[in-house]
This record gives C-alpha cells, structure tokens and sequence, in this order.
C-alpha cells in the first residue's frame, strides 16, 4: 500500500510540474523499423609520388540521398594507422615519406555516434619511386 500511494503522489507531482524527471534521452539504435541505416561507400586514391615527398590519399565517403556522412577515417599504411575527421566532400590525408615500393593501403570509415550511417571500407595501392638523378 505504501508503494501504491508514493507512487500516485510522484505522479501528480509530476503531472503538476513540480517534479521532473532528467536524464540521458535514448538514442534509438541503427536498423530498426523507426530509424534505417543509411549505407556509406568509401572512395580511395593515392597518385605516384616520389620518395623525397609524402605521399597522399585521396578520400571521400558518400551516402544515398543529399546527406553527408560525418565520422572518422582510418588509414592503415604498413601496419601503421592515421586517422582523420572526415565531415562531407573529399579529403586529402598526408602521410610520411615511405621508402621506395608498392604499399597496400586499407581505409576504414568509423561513423560518429549521432547519425544513422553504416561502416565502410576501402582498399588501394600507393606506389613510391625512387628520386630522379639529376
């Protein structure tokens, strides 16, 4: 009985406004019926480069519609990572100057918490010449 009465009492002190009740709204999860996810398709590009100079990777991650995915870009360069913000359009991540060779680059695209997008990921090769004697 003395559960049912606080009970009735919190809720007409609520009801009133005299009380409120706060805390961390729910976010509702990815892939449910109220709230699809949006698939992302990551983009990626890296230009011969000379070994005096640092290579860069193109990346660009697009989504169905007019929206614009926002989260973070990993890039995976013999077995070393580097992570950029990524928030819309094309972006350019410089990396350190790399020995001579072919380097199979893997990039990862990390959706941030607030929006409904799915992961996605890349592959590319990144060619590193030997300087031009002059």
């Amino acid at each position: 009985m003395k559960k049912y009465l606080s009970g009735l009492i919190a809720a007409l002190m609520m009801a009133a406004g005299l009380v409120a009740f706060s805390g961390q709204s729910a976010q509702a999860a990815c892939g449910d019926q109220y709230t699809p996810c949006v698939a992302t398709k990551t983009k990626a590009s890296a230009k011969p480069v000379d070994s005096s100079k640092k290579p860069v990777v193109e990346v660009k991650v697009t989504a169905n519609g007019n929206v614009k995915p926002v989260g973070v870009v990993e890039i995976t360069v013999n077995g070393k990572t580097y992570k950029a913000n990524y928030k819309g359009g094309t972006i350019d991540v410089k990396l350190p100057k790399l020995k001579p060779g072919k380097y199979n680059v893997t990039i990862k695209f990390t959706p941030a918490k607030v929006g409904n997008f799915k992961a996605s990921t890349a592959k590319t090769t990144l060619t590193v010449k030997k300087p031009k004697k002059r």
